[in-house]
């Protein structure tokens, strides 16, 4: 199922993104599995969330390549 809306996303907007924390192996190897790409970035933590950073797994369509 994730793969059938990642596709469809990235067929209609040519991206999808995302978000996962750092920790979070079993979903970071899916995202990897469907061909995501880690893309680490910085945000505002929650006090009871200090110490988890948080990643964004991305593909783009044909023409957002890089």
């Amino acid at each position: 199922m994730c793969g059938f809306v990642v596709d469809a996303l990235v067929n209609q907007h040519g991206r999808a993104a995302l978000m996962v924390l750092t920790g979070n192996a079993p979903d970071i190897a899916t995202y990897e599995r469907l061909g995501m790409a880690k893309c680490l970035f910085g945000a505002a933590h929650i006090a009871a969330r200090l110490g988890q950073g948080s990643t964004v797994a991305s593909r783009h369509g044909p023409a957002h390549a890089e």
